[in-house]
């Protein structure tokens, strides 16, 4: 796979046929609209905390970014049912690894068994599976996402902008051997900026302050995907190839 600076996400959605999923469109646009208003009034308030903290910090910043943007992507994440031959050191529906955006919001998971029937979460999770993230302390937490509810986590470029105040939370999906069968699904609503957008740090931070150790030693080290002058746009190119060029 070759990845080329600017146009890595250059593609049209496809939505399923006439007669099949009917509505399925409109819900899924509707669901990604209102988890980004939810996203910008988050935004808002990270920009006063930032600004409180480091008051060279351009105004409203992390705001404009995402009110702005028209790359804000909408995906819906299908992990596919773990065989219980696998390896049980292996039981990951998804590695540790952070999110490159600004923003991420998440639904609550819907399981499926294999006649497409809900099947409880209760029934499938334990405190060793579901979705976890680390700590600043380096602690895993199992995260709960109750049923209508949102979540949102930090991404790496408000950790940039924020000159490390804010910082990219890493994550991961845990299966176990119990989901034979079964399939984990879910909408994560994707908020970032526009690839043109200069990814700065406050004037007067010290760039080191971005480069924070990853705790869980999985997430392609910052220093090599950002430097300062960096577009989103070529911040993002770097990130897909390491974690390509990781993941061999």
């Amino acid at each position: 796979m070759v990845y080329n600076e600017g146009d890595i996400r250059d593609c049209k959605n496809r939505w399923p046929e006439e007669g099949v999923l009917d509505g399925f469109e409109d819900a899924f646009k509707d669901l990604g609209r209102y988890i980004n208003l939810v996203g910008i009034e988050i935004a808002k308030n990270l920009d006063k905390y930032i600004k409180a903290n480091c008051p060279k910090y351009q105004d409203g910043q992390i705001e404009k970014h995402l009110r702005e943007s028209t790359r804000t992507t909408g995906r819906l994440l299908h992990y596919f049912p773990v065989s219980e031959d696998i390896d049980i050191t292996d039981m990951k529906w998804c590695g540790w690894h952070n999110d490159h955006g600004t923003l991420t919001g998440l639904c609550s998971a819907m399981y499926l068994d294999e006649n497409f029937n809900e099947v409880s979460p209760d029934t499938i999770e334990d405190d060793d599976s579901g979705l976890f993230a680390m700590t600043r302390n380096h602690e895993e937490v199992k995260i709960k996402i109750p049923q209508n509810s949102l979540a949102f986590q930090i991404g790496e470029c408000s950790q940039i902008v924020s000159g490390g105040l804010l910082c990219a939370t890493p994550h991961s999906v845990v299966s176990k051997p119990s989901t034979d069968g079964i399939s984990r699904n879910t909408f994560a609503l994707f908020l970032e900026p526009n690839p043109f957008e200069d990814l700065k740090i406050p004037e007067g931070t010290d760039a080191g302050y971005v480069y924070k150790e990853d705790p869980t030693n999985q997430v392609p080290l910052m220093h090599n995907r950002w430097k300062e002058g960096y577009s989103f746009g070529k911040f993002e190119f770097k990130t897909f190839q390491m974690y390509y060029e990781n993941n061999k």
